[in-house]
């Protein structure tokens, strides 16, 4: 798989989870709109029966003889969900109210403080009952119609807490799966590394012994120790790596030796040390990420006809610092998370993990933090590696 593949697969992940989210304001926005829909039928309906209702006690208020009281009074007693209060023009007091529970004390100020409650959200009918007498009917929506509203609102949640629950165990389930093609990949890697490697330090011997003078043979032996060293790297991923305190200088000062002798010789390496830089680490894994970070600093300055690299070791509280500072081309501020993204990489060639695996490394078995400190277009980038100082 090339580092096309790579961003491809990024784009389609990228792709999906657009779609997952469209799709879940889709529901949500049609079960509002149906739930709204719903709840303005009921609320017209509402209205149209405490009109009625209202109609039916200005008859009751001026019946006479000839008037149907029990046809009246059936529609009145219909009313059983609405809220209403009935207010006297003159004294400004309740007289009447329907479908409200009242305290056992202070009922007629509990129907004041409701009535003017109830005229904020809807205006009161205004019933005339006989000449220049006019009383006022105040109302609300129904306990049916608040909890269909709330109603909505919790569809909504729980749609949308369903939709998260789901997000999150769909990107379990792919970080889980990455990271077994991940280390499966690295312990098959460890594993055929195996036998070249011990014929290789067979073959060293063997000519070791018929040419001892031979120079030669001490470079040999030193590749051989270098893929000694990356066998046992790619062994370590998955497996719990095993922190011990230690001073990170050298750790820092062996890659940069070894990135100072595969570099060209246009690019500068410069350590700045501090004093008691000591920290629980992995002299392996994490040589592995600070050559990781040198490495991605030399490819930066690539076609520059001077460059520098500094790797500046601080102690400050709690932490120890390590900052790789290049003079390279700088990252876009929208891309500083995007580069510990595995496959992302702006080289035509190459697989876009250098930095992801240093982002594993430091953050997941290290418990640190690696992040871009500081980085402007033209001017060069700052990596920074925090770690729990060690005390």
């Amino acid at each position: 798989m090339s580092w096309l593949s790579l961003q491809n697969v990024s784009v389609r992940a990228a792709r999906l989870r657009v779609v997952l989210i469209s799709v879940g304001v889709l529901i949500v926005g049609f079960s509002l709109w149906f739930t709204n829909r719903l709840a303005n039928r009921l609320r017209q309906d509402e209205q149209q029966r405490i009109e009625l209702w209202a109609d039916a006690t200005r008859q009751l208020i001026l019946a006479d003889e000839h008037t149907d009281l029990d046809f009246i009074t059936s529609i009145i007693e219909q009313n059983t969900t609405i809220p209403v209060v009935m207010v006297d023009s003159v004294s400004g007091k309740p007289i009447e109210s329907r479908n409200i529970v009242l305290p056992e004390t202070g009922q007629e100020a509990y129907l004041m403080r409701r009535a003017q409650t109830m005229g904020q959200h809807h205006a009161p009918i205004v019933l005339r009952v006989a000449g220049n007498m006019v009383q006022y009917i105040y109302y609300d929506d129904s306990v049916q119609l608040r909890q269909l509203r709330l109603f909505g609102w919790l569809q909504m949640g729980i749609i949308l807490l369903l939709a998260l629950l789901a997000y999150a165990a769909y990107s379990a389930i792919k970080r889980a799966e990455q990271n077994n093609v991940w280390i499966g990949l690295s312990k098959e890697t460890a594993h055929q590394l195996g036998t070249p490697i011990s014929s290789l330090m067979s073959w060293s011997e063997l000519l070791r012994a018929q040419y001892p003078d031979d120079k030669l043979l001490d470079e040999l032996d030193k590749d051989t120790d270098r893929l000694q060293s990356i066998a046992e790297r790619f062994s370590q991923i998955g497996s719990q790596p095993v922190l011990q305190p230690a001073d990170v200088l050298p750790v820092v000062q062996g890659c940069v030796d070894y990135m100072r002798r595969r570099s060209p010789r246009t690019i500068d390496f410069v350590i700045q040390p501090v004093d008691n830089s000591q920290a629980m680490i992995n002299l392996t894994l994490l040589s592995w990420a600070v050559e990781n970070l040198c490495r991605n600093a030399v490819d930066a300055m690539s076609g520059m006809p001077q460059g520098r690299i500094t790797v500046q070791i601080a102690a400050s509280g709690r932490f120890v610092h390590i900052d790789v500072t290049d003079t390279g081309r700088g990252i876009e501020h929208s891309h500083h998370r995007d580069i510990f993204r595995p496959g992302y990489t702006t080289k035509q060639r190459g697989w876009g993990l250098g930095l992801s695996l240093a982002r594993r490394i430091v953050e997941d078995y290290h418990g640190g933090q690696i992040y871009v400190k500081q980085s402007e277009p033209g001017r060069g980038t700052t990596i920074r590696i925090r770690l729990c100082r060690y005390q």
